[in-house]
């Protein structure tokens, strides 16, 4: 923005604040979009994975409470 106000490549056919105003609302627009749907694509990929039997923890045999243990330090 700074660059744009310094050396100006073309004259402006609307105010600059105008313009900026909604390049700063459609990047909090965008940063709330995906904060409420980036958890639910997690979520979903998990619950996913699991009906499939994918991941380390499906694959190797592992005594039950050693297998808790590992989904419980990779859960933290």
């Amino acid at each position: 923005m700074l660059i744009e106000i310094i050396v100006p490549r073309r004259t402006l056919s609307e105010p600059r604040w105008y313009r900026w105003l909604n390049n700063l609302s459609l990047v909090g627009f965008n940063s709330i979009v995906l904060q409420l749907t980036l958890p639910l694509l997690a979520l979903e990929a998990a619950i996913w994975a699991q009906s499939q039997q994918i991941g380390l923890l499906h694959i190797i045999e592992l005594p039950l409470w050693l297998a808790r243990l590992s989904a419980f330090w990779l859960w933290i």
